[in-house]
């Protein structure tokens, strides 16, 4: 339902109180006529896929990835059958006067695999975005008059991924794959010390596919795309935004303003493009360009390229370490939250059939805010 006619809304009054919120989700809270889509934030992806992220989130030119799913489906996980399950902890992180994060992502993901000669079927559930923030005062109630109203937000962010993955390889030189899958995005939003709230969930498609190629032993490039759905659902409830009063008086006042009869949510597009190098007995080097097709999401946004770049030192064949180093770079340039991060991670054969992960990835050292720090554990079970 639409305002009346009376009433217009004063994006720009609404924009002090809401800046934090607005940046980095990329729409805004206090809806109108014409601000019924909006996009993703890099902000707030999951890094899910702790042996690929251990590496700098170089994952594309991997074999035997067990995020091959959502990663590139070519990467068959293992041989025989494979179960791999995956959690992680968000610390808590602070910008603009904003909490983020400070959640257990629980499971961050979870895939059943096998293999029957050379062709791999898989099957997973992946925690692909996950955004939760707190900021701005309590408001009190009745909403306050003036020329500008701070308001203070919770909201809450997930999408839920669920894949079917195909991958077929010929040994030693080439493999290709191709996952489908549904995201299901659910969202609640509240305005702190009021009963104002919106709440919705919807439904849309994600796929990809996924190549790798050996031309020699020790070099193997890969590429992959990956595509995901609008994804348009029906919001129920209200938030307050503010509107125009008594203008011979010059007074602004606040109101509720239903939201509009559908939201769109939009991701970008994206395609990688890496290499793997064997240097050494020992030693395993990974670079990987990614390219994100914001503006198809939002014309308003830039188009990013992340580049990735990693090494994974094998002392032993029951125990690896790996470096690396990524840049997230944000679409939205106005209050700059590229970030830049460092990664480690350790690989251990606890048992001949069991694999251990633990990743760390943390922004601190070149960033100074946000910052971000975020810790994964991987448990694997294999068995020809």
């Amino acid at each position: 339902m639409n305002p009346k006619p009376s009433s217009q809304v004063n994006e720009k009054t609404v924009f002090v109180g809401l800046i934090f919120i607005s940046i980095f989700i990329s729409f805004r809270l206090a809806w109108s006529q014409n601000a019924a889509n909006r996009t993703v934030s890099p902000f707030a992806l999951t890094k899910i896929g702790l042996e690929a992220w251990s590496k700098g989130g170089a994952y594309v030119a991997s074999w035997r990835n067990p995020l091959a799913p959502i990663h590139n489906p070519a990467s068959s996980i293992a041989d025989g059958h494979s179960v791999y399950v995956e959690v992680g902890r968000a610390f808590p992180s602070e910008y603009l006067g904003s909490d983020f994060d400070n959640q257990f992502i629980l499971p961050g993901y979870l895939a059943f695999s096998t293999t029957f000669k050379n062709l791999n079927l898989s099957v997973a559930y992946a925690n692909s975005y996950n955004l939760k923030l707190e900021g701005g005062p309590n408001t009190p109630e009745p909403l306050p008059e003036g020329p500008g109203v701070m308001i203070g937000v919770k909201s809450e962010t997930t999408v839920h991924t669920f894949l079917g993955s195909i991958g077929y390889r010929i040994p030693q030189r080439v493999a290709i794959g191709a996952t489908v899958g549904i995201n299901f995005l659910k969202e609640n939003e509240e305005v702190k010390g009021t009963e104002f709230s919106a709440r919705g969930d919807g439904l849309g498609p994600r796929f990809s596919i996924g190549f790798l190629y050996s031309p020699l032993h020790k070099i193997t490039f890969g590429t992959s795309f990956h595509y995901s759905g609008d994804i348009a659902y029906d919001p129920e409830g209200s938030l307050p935004s503010v509107v125009s009063g008594d203008s011979s008086r010059g007074s602004r006042g606040t109101s509720p303003i239903t939201q509009p009869d559908q939201l769109t949510v939009r991701f970008p597009w994206s395609v990688q493009f890496g290499v793997q190098y064997e240097a050494i007995s020992f030693l395993n080097l990974y670079a990987m360009l990614d390219y994100q097709k914001w503006s198809s999401a939002r014309a308003s946004l830039h188009d990013e390229l992340q580049f990735h770049l990693g090494a994974k030192f094998i002392p032993t064949s029951i125990f690896n370490l790996a470096l690396g180093f990524f840049t997230l770079n944000d679409p939205i340039t106005v209050l700059n939250l590229d970030q830049k991060f460092l990664t480690f991670g350790v690989q251990l054969q606890a048992y001949k059939n069991i694999g251990l992960y633990a990743t760390i990835l943390d922004s601190h050292l070149f960033a100074d805010e946000p910052k971000q720090t975020y810790l994964g554990l991987g448990l694997q079970y294999s068995r020809n």
